[in-house]
Protein backbone atom coordinates (compact mmCIF):
# COMPACT_ATOMS: atom_id res chain seq x y z
CA UNK A 1 0.00 0.00 0.00
CA UNK A 2 2.64 2.26 1.10
CA UNK A 3 4.43 1.58 -2.56
CA UNK A 4 0.93 2.42 -4.36
CA UNK A 5 0.97 5.89 -2.21
CA UNK A 6 4.40 6.89 -2.97
CA UNK A 7 3.58 5.62 -7.22
CA UNK A 8 0.78 8.00 -6.94
CA UNK A 9 2.56 10.46 -5.54
CA UNK A 10 5.45 10.70 -7.96
CA UNK A 11 3.33 10.65 -10.40
CA UNK A 12 0.90 13.39 -9.57
CA UNK A 13 4.19 15.79 -8.35
CA UNK A 14 6.07 15.16 -11.82
CA UNK A 15 2.81 15.56 -13.72
CA UNK A 16 1.75 18.67 -12.09
CA UNK A 17 5.45 20.45 -12.80
CA UNK A 18 5.25 19.48 -16.16
CA UNK A 19 2.45 21.26 -16.46
CA UNK A 20 4.00 23.95 -14.57
CA UNK A 21 7.09 24.37 -17.15
CA UNK A 22 9.10 23.28 -14.04
CA UNK A 23 11.08 20.38 -16.10
CA UNK A 24 13.58 19.82 -13.14
CA UNK A 25 11.25 18.93 -10.86
CA UNK A 26 9.41 17.09 -13.58
CA UNK A 27 12.46 14.78 -14.10
CA UNK A 28 13.12 14.27 -10.10
CA UNK A 29 9.70 12.80 -10.14
CA UNK A 30 9.87 10.71 -12.61
CA UNK A 31 12.92 9.26 -12.43
CA UNK A 32 12.08 8.54 -8.69
CA UNK A 33 9.29 6.62 -10.09
CA UNK A 34 11.79 4.65 -12.80
CA UNK A 35 13.29 3.76 -9.79
CA UNK A 36 10.57 2.27 -7.93
CA UNK A 37 9.59 0.45 -11.49
CA UNK A 38 12.47 0.22 -13.69
CA UNK A 39 11.73 0.77 -17.65
CA UNK A 40 8.03 1.56 -16.58
CA UNK A 41 6.38 2.68 -19.83
CA UNK A 42 4.95 5.81 -17.75
CA UNK A 43 8.27 6.69 -16.72
CA UNK A 44 9.66 6.47 -19.93
CA UNK A 45 7.25 7.95 -21.87
CA UNK A 46 7.21 10.93 -19.60
CA UNK A 47 11.01 11.62 -19.48
CA UNK A 48 10.78 11.05 -23.24
CA UNK A 49 8.29 14.07 -23.17
CA UNK A 50 10.39 16.54 -20.61
CA UNK A 51 13.29 15.93 -22.77
CA UNK A 52 11.22 16.66 -26.05
CA UNK A 53 10.08 19.91 -24.14
CA UNK A 54 13.38 21.07 -23.54
CA UNK A 55 14.42 20.53 -26.71
CA UNK A 56 16.64 17.75 -26.01
CA UNK A 57 16.11 15.83 -28.70
CA UNK A 58 18.91 13.31 -28.33
CA UNK A 59 18.36 12.62 -24.54
CA UNK A 60 14.19 11.86 -25.73
CA UNK A 61 15.14 9.74 -28.57
CA UNK A 62 16.81 7.13 -26.26
CA UNK A 63 13.92 7.05 -24.10
CA UNK A 64 11.63 6.57 -26.69
CA UNK A 65 13.32 4.28 -28.40
CA UNK A 66 13.24 2.24 -25.23
CA UNK A 67 9.70 2.73 -25.33
CA UNK A 68 8.97 1.44 -28.70
CA UNK A 69 11.46 -1.81 -28.11
CA UNK A 70 10.04 -2.75 -24.89
CA UNK A 71 6.19 -2.37 -25.27
CA UNK A 72 6.04 -2.72 -29.52
CA UNK A 73 4.58 -1.23 -32.12
CA UNK A 74 1.98 1.28 -31.57
CA UNK A 75 0.93 4.39 -33.88
CA UNK A 76 1.53 7.05 -30.79
CA UNK A 77 4.91 5.60 -30.42
CA UNK A 78 6.23 5.33 -33.91
CA UNK A 79 4.79 8.53 -34.71
CA UNK A 80 6.20 10.35 -31.92
CA UNK A 81 10.10 8.98 -32.44
CA UNK A 82 9.21 9.82 -36.08
CA UNK A 83 9.07 13.23 -34.88
CA UNK A 84 11.84 13.13 -32.87
CA UNK A 85 14.16 11.92 -35.55
CA UNK A 86 12.50 14.61 -38.32
CA UNK A 87 13.77 17.34 -35.66
CA UNK A 88 16.82 15.54 -34.78
CA UNK A 89 18.01 15.88 -38.51
CA UNK A 90 17.91 12.36 -39.03
CA UNK A 91 16.37 12.19 -42.53
CA UNK A 92 16.18 8.51 -43.55
CA UNK A 93 15.63 7.14 -40.14
CA UNK A 94 12.62 9.94 -39.56
CA UNK A 95 11.43 9.01 -43.35
CA UNK A 96 11.39 4.85 -42.05
CA UNK A 97 9.48 5.50 -38.76
CA UNK A 98 7.03 8.18 -40.97
CA UNK A 99 6.43 4.83 -43.21
CA UNK A 100 5.86 2.54 -40.12
CA UNK A 101 3.68 4.72 -38.34
CA UNK A 102 1.59 5.38 -41.68
CA UNK A 103 -0.08 2.11 -41.66
CA UNK A 104 -1.58 2.68 -38.10
CA UNK A 105 -2.80 5.92 -38.67
CA UNK A 106 -6.35 6.40 -38.86
CA UNK A 107 -7.23 10.11 -38.99
CA UNK A 108 -6.98 12.25 -41.71
CA UNK A 109 -4.72 15.19 -40.78
CA UNK A 110 -2.42 12.56 -39.25
CA UNK A 111 -2.14 10.65 -42.59
CA UNK A 112 -1.64 14.13 -44.45
CA UNK A 113 1.33 15.26 -42.23
CA UNK A 114 3.21 11.87 -42.21
CA UNK A 115 2.45 11.47 -45.91
CA UNK A 116 4.14 15.19 -46.79
CA UNK A 117 6.78 14.04 -44.08
CA UNK A 118 7.46 11.03 -45.96
CA UNK A 119 8.26 13.30 -49.10
CA UNK A 120 9.97 15.20 -47.56
CA UNK A 121 12.26 12.64 -45.97
CA UNK A 122 13.19 10.83 -49.40
CA UNK A 123 14.07 14.76 -50.61
CA UNK A 124 17.24 15.70 -49.41
CA UNK A 125 17.07 19.35 -50.58
CA UNK A 126 13.65 19.24 -49.16
CA UNK A 127 14.65 18.24 -45.82
CA UNK A 128 17.72 20.71 -45.68
CA UNK A 129 14.80 22.92 -46.09
CA UNK A 130 12.65 21.60 -43.20
CA UNK A 131 16.07 21.74 -41.46
CA UNK A 132 16.07 25.53 -42.21
CA UNK A 133 12.53 26.15 -41.25
CA UNK A 134 13.09 24.68 -37.93
CA UNK A 135 15.71 27.62 -37.48
CA UNK A 136 13.11 30.43 -38.63
CA UNK A 137 10.91 29.00 -36.67
CA UNK A 138 12.79 29.88 -33.27
CA UNK A 139 13.75 33.03 -34.79
CA UNK A 140 9.63 33.84 -34.74
CA UNK A 141 9.48 32.82 -31.49
CA UNK A 142 12.28 34.64 -29.84
CA UNK A 143 10.88 37.96 -32.00
CA UNK A 144 7.68 37.86 -30.55
CA UNK A 145 9.05 36.78 -26.95
CA UNK A 146 10.25 40.76 -27.95
CA UNK A 147 7.20 41.97 -28.97
CA UNK A 148 8.54 42.71 -32.48
CA UNK A 149 5.73 40.87 -34.24
CA UNK A 150 6.16 41.92 -37.67
CA UNK A 151 9.82 39.96 -37.87
CA UNK A 152 7.86 37.20 -35.80
CA UNK A 153 5.40 37.06 -38.63
CA UNK A 154 7.62 37.07 -41.38
CA UNK A 155 9.69 34.60 -39.78
CA UNK A 156 7.08 32.01 -38.80
CA UNK A 157 5.66 32.49 -42.99
CA UNK A 158 9.02 32.12 -44.25
CA UNK A 159 9.54 28.53 -41.96
CA UNK A 160 5.58 27.36 -43.00
CA UNK A 161 6.96 27.94 -46.77
CA UNK A 162 10.09 26.47 -46.20
CA UNK A 163 8.39 23.02 -44.70
CA UNK A 164 4.40 22.89 -44.86
CA UNK A 165 4.38 20.67 -42.44
CA UNK A 166 5.22 23.08 -40.05
CA UNK A 167 1.75 23.48 -38.49
CA UNK A 168 3.14 25.51 -35.56
CA UNK A 169 4.60 28.02 -37.51
CA UNK A 170 1.02 28.41 -39.69
CA UNK A 171 -0.63 28.44 -36.57
CA UNK A 172 1.71 30.57 -34.96
CA UNK A 173 1.60 33.44 -38.21
CA UNK A 174 -2.14 32.78 -38.58
CA UNK A 175 -2.49 34.50 -34.08
CA UNK A 176 -0.32 37.22 -35.04
CA UNK A 177 -2.29 37.90 -38.58
CA UNK A 178 -5.51 37.96 -36.51
CA UNK A 179 -4.76 39.38 -32.94
CA UNK A 180 -2.14 42.37 -34.51
CA UNK A 181 -3.32 42.81 -38.17
CA UNK A 182 -6.94 41.94 -37.75
CA UNK A 183 -7.11 39.83 -40.81
CA UNK A 184 -9.54 37.35 -40.68
CA UNK A 185 -9.62 35.84 -43.68
CA UNK A 186 -5.64 35.30 -44.02
CA UNK A 187 -5.77 34.20 -40.53
CA UNK A 188 -8.45 31.91 -41.36
CA UNK A 189 -6.68 30.19 -44.35
CA UNK A 190 -3.19 29.32 -41.69
CA UNK A 191 -5.38 27.42 -39.14
CA UNK A 192 -6.93 25.69 -42.13
CA UNK A 193 -4.17 24.64 -43.46
CA UNK A 194 -2.58 23.68 -40.19
CA UNK A 195 -5.64 21.88 -39.09
CA UNK A 196 -5.54 20.05 -42.32
CA UNK A 197 -1.86 18.32 -40.33
CA UNK A 198 -2.72 18.50 -36.88
CA UNK A 199 -6.34 18.61 -35.22
CA UNK A 200 -5.32 20.49 -31.97
CA UNK A 201 -7.86 21.82 -29.67
CA UNK A 202 -5.67 25.54 -29.83
CA UNK A 203 -5.36 25.38 -33.59
CA UNK A 204 -9.31 24.69 -33.63
CA UNK A 205 -10.00 27.65 -31.53
CA UNK A 206 -8.14 29.78 -33.33
CA UNK A 207 -9.76 29.01 -36.29
CA UNK A 208 -12.76 29.24 -34.55
CA UNK A 209 -12.02 32.79 -34.00
CA UNK A 210 -11.16 33.81 -36.78
CA UNK A 211 -14.55 32.77 -38.02
CA UNK A 212 -16.37 34.51 -35.86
Amino acid sequence: MFDRLRHWVFERFGLNAYVEGNYAVAEKYFRLLAAMEPHSILALHNMGIIRLAQKDYAGAEVFFREELERYGDSYPRLKTLADVLYLRGKRKAAGDFYTRSAVEAEAKNDLNLIEARIRICNDPEAFADARESLAMFEAGNDAQSRGDMETALARFERSAQLDPTSYLALNNAGTILLNVHHDKAAAKERFEHALALADLPSIRHNQATART
